[in-house]
């Protein structure tokens, strides 16, 4: 399910992340827009949703915004 490219604003994000629920996604995976800070507004929104954060911010360049976590029975 492709669900196209979000614009860099909260609501944006929000609106896909809810429509890849309804759609019974098993897996959300974002690809950008995550950093560490003000501007990480896919941390914002997904735990915003009620994601559980499973970790968030590893040891490793690139890749220290990584993030995963559940969203219901969604991994994300």
């Amino acid at each position: 399910l492709d669900l196209g490219i979000a614009a860099d604003r909260k609501d944006a994000i929000a609106a896909l992340v809810k429509k890849a629920v309804k759609a019974g996604a098993d897996v959300i995976v974002t690809l950008g827009g995550a950093s560490v800070g003000d501007h990480d507004l896919i941390h914002d929104v997904l735990t915003g949703e009620g994601m559980q954060l499973d970790f968030w911010k590893i040891a490793m360049r690139p890749g220290k915004p990584l993030m995963v976590g559940r969203l219901g029975d969604i991994r994300c």
